[in-house]
């Protein structure tokens, strides 16, 4: 993923590094441990992420194409490479087993997406090469014997991205479609164009329905998630303002749709503002459920107005936000520093906290919430509470390209990285504990991360010790200090880094904002021993 940096975002950026440097939030959670593996050639983690199986043990789905080193590597038998499961007991305290995942007949490419049925067969699923493309669905036996294939598109390009079982032992099957024919049947915009498209089949891979949803312009399919009722959850994004995306607000927003059990809509939302807030080229939106119905969703977002309040103006910020069931907005904030910061993984500690994991690009500097770079394309972790609160973060990365590509949640509270790093310039150049030396081209890390926050923050006044309301504000805003009566002064900036107030107090403090001109503001919290906090206000 290139960003280019326009001539505004340049000075936008260069104005970020102005703030004071005791303003910046860059708190950095524990790392507990670090494991790699991999081979001669290369490692990458692919969709769907980690997979949990029923005995609550969990998967790696790797694509490796290694002749020789620490992998399956009798899993490669094709240029493209082969695809490997590699099972870790649910603590994450060894690896139980690693085995080479089938690939479907006349599929394109190895499908993690493999769900066992009861009577042992398994369902696999994944992107076909017949025609241009299509979707493939295959069953087979516990031998591994194929017991049928079915395969289904249109005369155009289809693309699958994901699947899920559906309520009634079905399964939906999600991708784009260029096809205005065969199993597709509809198509918005030019033939080139993307859209949506939806296939829902039966446990024989019958198909049930199809759906095409989105506009003239482009649909990008991230991920689904089944609903309770027996309809289906869509998360991606759009660049369309017509048909099924009529309320776009500008650039490409983050598009969620409901569909009922029967394949049609029940609502759909696109959330965002004037910029960029969801990509069209990358499928990097990921949601969790909230156990109330709702969704926790991440994104990215370029955007400064719209549903995007609380964010600095400086290139691209990881985006997340809380959804309704109906996909109202219940909060959202925003993490990241100067240069640009992309997500490609999600996932909710035991605690209820939220890890949000991706990357950020090369011609990133410290600031913000980043507290260090290494080169290349680094990758990023950020662990927010349940309201979307910054908690902390960590950069794991060296002088090439990192990327966090899943996070999982361990029993024990902690979270484990998986992210794959590319060959060193330097070796030992990179983050504290990441690993000195790889194998091949590209490499699998696996870090252990606590909740805790690390040394960094013996001069850091906690997030969750003090707080601002009304937040956003708008005639008056209380900063208030929770269990403690010592003094402290606040100082406020202005986006520009200009300070604006400043004052002394204990405990409780209410400040007149009437006449500020509405956006965001830095207010930093100081004590009398000199450890400082840093929380966004928005004045609206």
């Amino acid at each position: 993923m290139l960003h280019k940096i326009k001539k505004h975002e340049k000075l936008i950026l260069y104005i970020f590094c102005l703030l004071p440097a005791q303003g910046l939030n860059a708190q950095r959670c524990t790392l507990v441990s670090m494991d790699h593996f991999g081979g001669n050639g290369s490692e990458v983690v692919v969709n769907p992420g980690v997979l949990v199986n029923a005995d609550n043990t969990f998967s790696l789905p790797i694509i490796t194409s290694s002749t020789s080193g620490n992998i399956l590597t009798s899993c490669t038998q094709t240029v493209g490479g082969g695809g490997v499961l590699r099972t870790y007991d649910m603590n994450y305290t060894n690896l139980q087993s690693q085995h080479c995942i089938s690939k479907g007949q006349n599929f394109e490419a190895y499908s993690f997406f493999q769900f066992p049925q009861s009577n042992g067969d398994t369902i696999l699923i994944g992107q076909s090469d017949l025609n241009l493309h299509d979707f493939g669905i295959e069953r087979r036996d516990s031998s591994g014997n194929v017991l049928w294939t079915k395969h289904y598109g249109g005369s155009g390009d289809e693309r699958f991205v994901y699947a899920v079982p559906a309520k009634d032992g079905g399964f939906f099957l999600l991708g784009e479609s260029h096809s205005d024919d065969g199993d597709v049947g509809l198509h918005y915009g030019s033939y080139f164009i993307a859209d949506i498209w939806i296939l829902k089949v039966d446990n024989d891979g019958n198909k049930v329905w199809s759906k095409v949803i989105g506009g003239t312009l482009e649909e990008i399919a991230s991920m689904c998630v089944a609903a309770d009722d027996g309809g289906l959850y869509v998360f991606g994004s759009t660049s369309s303002d017509d048909h099924d995306a009529a309320d776009m607000q500008g650039g490409a927003d983050l598009y969620i749709v409901k569909l009922d059990s029967a394949g049609a809509i029940s609502w759909h939302k696109c959330l965002g503002g004037s910029g960029t807030d969801a990509a069209s080229y990358d499928r990097n939106v990921r949601a969790i459920k909230d156990g109330n119905h709702g969704f926790y969703v991440l994104s990215f977002t370029e955007s400064t107005d719209g549903d995007v309040q609380q964010r600095m103006p400086d290139g691209a910020d990881l985006w997340l936000l809380h959804i309704d069931s109906l996909g109202n907005i219940l909060w959202e904030n925003t993490y990241g520093g100067p240069g640009s910061q992309y997500p490609f993984s999600l996932c909710r500690a035991v605690d209820g906290s939220l890890w949000m994991g991706g990357y950020f690009l090369g011609n990133t500097v410290p600031g913000g919430e980043i507290d260090a770079t290494y080169g290349g394309n680094d990758g990023w972790v950020v662990h927010a509470d349940s309201m979307g609160n910054f908690i902390n973060q960590i950069v794991l990365g060296a002088d090439k390209a990192e990327y966090v590509d899943a996070l999982h949640p361990l029993p024990d509270g902690t979270v484990l990285a998986c992210g794959n790093y590319g060959d060193y310039a330097t070796p030992g150049s990179g983050s504290p504990q990441f690993p000195q030396t790889n194998e091949g081209q590209e490499d699998i890390f696996l870090a252990r991360l606590g909740p805790q926050t690390e040394g960094i923050n013996e001069r850091t006044i906690l997030p969750d010790t003090w707080e601002l309301f009304p937040n956003p504000g708008h005639q008056a805003v209380t900063v208030r200090v929770k269990n403690n009566d010592d003094k402290y002064q606040v100082h406020i900036t202005d986006a520009s880094g200009k300070k604006i107030y400043r004052h002394r107090f204990r405990r409780q403090l209410t400040i007149n904002t009437t006449g500020w001109g509405p956006g965001i503001y830095i207010v930093q919290l100081i004590d009398r021993s000199g450890k400082t906090g840093t929380q966004k206000l928005i004045i609206k």
